[in-house]
């Protein structure tokens, strides 16, 4: 049972470990404070529900606020601890102080597509993943749409269910709040993801013409426009909006749910194509589907169980089924507008994008971005930090895939198989799928100071992912598989062809008085036999950074360019950057200080204190010495950067807390 309490002002009052400030907002069911942690001093958003629990349901209560605390996502506003104080539920979340999109763009405003359209790929990737958690939204509206101190979208105020007197209890105020977004199914009383689909749409179209397409004082009238009214044109509120556009917000805002789009971040891929290319409107690429995370058969078509006392008390309350509601809406014959189709135009060319052009900033992280790579097939991109997590997320829609919880990477296999991880003192591999460690290895204590790098150019994994080198100290070649050591060599350098058969090593013997100049050897990785072997110079050391080109052809030692075979100096780049990492085309390199290689041997003086550390990126023609152009996207130094399979974009991780995705060349 649930007493509903009236409107009490609680504040400084305590709830959980926050003190209550003042009140943020108050709503019909429900008080938001602004609160302060008592020990911290941190700042939270504290909601606070108008009903008093008794103690059988309060478990039914905390089991909810413990699967919305579970929910972590660049773009949901993280529930931090729920709980019930005085008979009283509340749930304590992340604050910003931006405030709603609803105070950002008030009703009556419409906003430019490219506002829109950043907008929704930001949900779409929240609501994807919410409902691969199979957990449903269903209040989805500006209002519950937060602005994050990155001016990132935050989605708030999940529904959460509160048992209630009867029925009645939660019908006319509950239904308000949310009826002008509501989809069909959802008036009818069987959610699915393609109703936080529908209400999105509602927004969008909201978003588009300056006002929602069904308006009226009486929510029962609302409700059966849901139901039975095609929303009215968009081309007809706004002129010069493309027929495309409106195809796809259709689309969205069908009444049957199988009409709509299958995943909500197919939907941001075809609005975001009709806003670029309006004169084709284009549909999803096949992985929208393949590689979609919840399956809408998970939902779609499912009833509910017959009703009970229990059930019927716990049910979500925006999916409610009352009588005198249903009788209002009911009678009618329901039927959808369906989507145009696509009109027979020839597509122009794609508009040319200039090399630099950021294409988009991933601000999953919330510390220093440490590493980034690239999936084997191109699709998906891998970023990690300081923050302690790994974070895959899409290289087309840019939306988040999955969060794993790891620190101290220093390389991830090709194949995303396994993670090289570890500091000065020992590496360890594992597996990720399973957690097994496949390798573990002491460094040993040689006094010569080996710097912690969160990503490390002295481990590297051979291109298929079978072998692993690590320069640490000496050099040692590992068998993934075995975990044995496949052979050892003295202290230097390291790197592999790109069939992954053969190794180069630039290795110095420093046992002597006298150390003789670095010698590079190229060896069979199988046999172990001496393919190639010359002297470097002798003002080198074997402790630069060793790179084989993609072709084979080249090796990049430091900054020169070497003939892989005979180890002839080709060119050298003239800029003072510690890293640089060849395209897939061997052509070109991209060159940047690594920032916490950087500041680390300023920290122990290896560099002048007050050596300026660029947060540039150079792409470089690594065979006429040409520096092609500069990239200047960043606002701190740039840890490491990875390009695209086909070479036409760049993704860099830098000390400000971005990944920043690039056009190369």
């Amino acid at each position: 049972m649930v007493d509903h309490v009236s409107h009490t002002n609680y504040v400084k009052q305590q709830f959980g470990n926050y003190r209550l400030l003042r009140p943020l907002n108050i709503g019909k069911d429900n008080t938001l404070y602004l609160g302060e942690h008592l020990h911290l001093k941190t700042l939270a958003a504290i909601k606070l529900y108008h009903s008093q629990l008794l103690q059988d349901d309060q478990a039914s209560f905390l089991a909810e606020a413990h699967l919305l605390a579970r929910l972590i996502h660049p773009h949901i506003a993280r529930v931090i601890e729920g709980g019930v104080e005085h008979d009283i539920p509340f749930l304590v979340m992340a604050y910003t102080s931006a405030g709603t999109l609803r105070l950002r763009h008030p009703g009556g405003v419409p906003l430019p597509l490219s506002v829109i359209v950043t907008y929704v790929k930001q949900l779409a990737a929240a609501l994807d993943y919410i409902h691969s958690q199979q957990v449903l939204h269903l209040d989805i509206k500006p209002e519950n749409i937060w602005i994050g101190y990155n001016d990132e979208t935050l989605l708030s105020n999940f529904r959460v269910t509160l048992p209630s007197h009867s029925s009645r209890s939660e019908s006319v105020q509950d239904v308000i709040e949310v009826v002008n977004y509501m989809a069909p199914e959802q008036i009818q009383g069987h959610a699915s993801p393609a109703s936080d689909q529908y209400m999105v749409g509602i927004v969008v179209y909201e978003w588009l013409c300056g006002s929602r397409p069904f308006l009226s004082a009486n929510y029962v009238e609302i409700a059966r426009h849901h139901l039975h009214t095609p929303p009215p044109a968009l081309c007809g509120k706004v002129p010069d909006l493309a027929p495309a556009v409106e195809q796809v917000v259709m689309r969205a805002l069908s009444k049957d749910e199988a009409e709509r789009f299958p995943t909500m971040q197919a939907f941001a891929y075809a609005l975001e194509q009709s806003y670029l290319a309006p004169w084709n409107i284009a549909t999803p690429p096949p992985f929208f589907i393949e590689h979609s995370q919840v399956s809408l058969s998970t939902f779609v078509n499912k009833r509910p169980a017959p009703a009970t006392a229990k059930n019927r008390s716990m049910r979500r309350r925006i999916t409610f089924g009352l009588v005198g509601f249903a009788a209002a809406i009911a009678g009618s014959v329901i039927w959808f507008s369906r989507p145009m189709p696509p009109p027979k135009i020839k597509p122009l060319p794609a508009k040319h994008v200039p090399a630099g052009t950021t294409l988009y900033t991933y601000r999953g992280h919330v510390d220093i971005a440490y590493g980034v790579a690239w999936s084997l097939d191109g699709k998906n991109i891998a970023s990690w930090g300081r923050d302690n997590t790994m974070q895959i997320w899409n290289a087309s829609t840019f939306s988040h895939i999955r969060t794993y919880p790891m620190g101290d990477i220093l390389a991830w296999s090709p194949d995303w198989q396994f993670v090289a991880s570890g500091d000065a003192h020992n590496l360890q591999v594992w597996e990720i799928a399973t957690g097994r460690t496949m390798i573990y290895y002491d460094v040993p204590n040689t006094g010569a100071g080996i710097i912690d790098l969160p990503i490390n150019s002295s481990v590297r994994w051979s291109p298929n992912g079978k072998y692993l080198a690590s320069a640490l100290d000496a050099i040692h070649v590992w068998d993934i598989t075995t975990g044995k050591t496949l052979f050892s060599s003295l202290s230097g350098s390291v790197a592999w062809s790109s069939d992954g058969k053969h190794i180069a090593l630039c290795t110095q013997d420093f046992s002597v008085a006298s150390p003789l100049p670095p010698k590079l050897q190229i060896l069979d990785v199988a046999t172990e036999n001496r393919l190639a072997s010359y002297t470097m110079g002798s003002n080198t050391t074997a402790f630069l950074p060793l790179q084989w080109s993609p072709n084979g052809k080249f090796l990049l030692s430091g900054n020169d360019v070497l003939d892989a075979t005979t180890g002839k100096h080709i060119t050298t780049y003239k800029g003072q950057p510690l890293t640089m990492v060849w395209s897939p085309n061997s052509q070109y390199l991209a060159a940047f200080d690594n920032s916490e290689d950087m500041s680390q041997r300023i920290s122990q003086q290896l560099l002048p204190a007050g050596t300026m550390i660029d947060t540039t990126v150079h792409i470089w023609n690594a065979l006429t010495g040409e520096d092609v152009f500069v990239y200047r996207g960043h606002t701190a130094g740039v840890n490491y950067v990875a390009w695209s399979q086909d070479g036409t974009r760049i993704a860099s991780a830098s000390a400000d807390t971005t990944v920043k995705l690039w056009q190369a060349i």
